[in-house]
């Protein structure tokens, strides 16, 4: 699987509660550099599909949003 692929599946999954469009634009270098992470990870293990990338960013992102970054 190509990254863009990777990415398209990771971030089409994404709920706009979660990042809205506004806040990945914002921090879209960020997003860019944690699916490259992701995607590296997958291609090394086959053990780090975009569904679980994707419900990883959900859940990381989620929290910050519910308890903030101190």
């Amino acid at each position: 699987m190509e990254f863009e692929e990777y990415y398209l599946e990771v971030w089409n999954t994404m709920p706009e509660s979660i990042v809205s469009d506004e806040y990945f634009r914002k921090n879209e270098e960020l997003f860019d550099a944690i699916t490259y992470e992701f995607y590296q990870y997958n291609e090394m293990s086959g053990s780090f599909k975009p569904y679980l990338a994707s419900v990883a960013i959900q859940k990381v992102f989620g929290s910050m949003l519910a308890y903030g970054i101190r």
